[in-house]
């Protein structure tokens, strides 16, 4: 495999500052649309910095566009999600009381836990860490892989006007596993 060039070793460094800030981003206490809404925008901005970087035309439309496609859902599909699953347990035919019941400690279901951790996550800040590092791991590979797939085209000569997604996207679902055991093991290191 070649070495990696001095421009690229530069660019993996911004890729890990962003990824920190993202990271830092997270021990707020949780929103899930804010979240995704902050998510988003550094990845928006990671291209953006990238981009600077190889002295790249920057078109941010079109950047949020590619990022869309790449990464999954925009922001109004994000909304339609949350509003879906908030919207549920309702069309369930589960009974608001009896939740409220079960979460004071009468009786505890696997629902009823899950309520109760997205209400720490949204109340504690720093409690995703502890309680959902899973969705963490998963924002900051996702990252990871968003950096490392622009990366690799900027330093093929491409630009943000020849990025192809459908040409990528393998390459970034392995980025985003191998995103996903680098942040896994510096938990781990970490003791998270």
């Amino acid at each position: 495999m070649p070495a990696e060039s001095e421009k690229a070793a530069k660019a993996a460094e911004i890729v890990r500052q962003y990824m920190l800030g993202s990271f830092a981003t997270q021990m707020g206490p949780s929103l899930p649309l804010l979240d995704h809404t902050l998510q988003s925008e550094v990845r928006f901005r990671l291209v953006q910095a990238l981009a600077k970087h190889y002295d790249v035309d920057f078109t941010g439309k079109r950047v949020r566009s590619l990022l869309d496609e790449l990464v999954g859902l925009g922001s109004a599909g994000v909304a339609m999600k949350l509003l879906k699953g908030m919207l549920s347990p309702a069309s369930k035919g589960e009974n608001i009381y009896q939740e409220a019941k079960s979460f004071l400690g009468v009786s505890v279901s696997g629902g009823t836990k899950e309520l109760a951790s997205r209400m720490i996550k949204s109340m504690v800040p720093g409690a995703r860490v502890v309680l959902d590092l899973g969705d963490i791991i998963e924002s900051l590979g996702t990252l990871y892989a968003v950096g490392r797939v622009f990366i690799k085209h900027f330093e093929g000569g491409g630009t943000i006007g020849t990025f192809e997604v459908s040409l990528v996207k393998e390459e970034f679902e392995r980025e985003m596993q191998m995103g996903r055991k680098i942040v896994e093991l510096k938990a781990f290191e970490q003791g998270l």
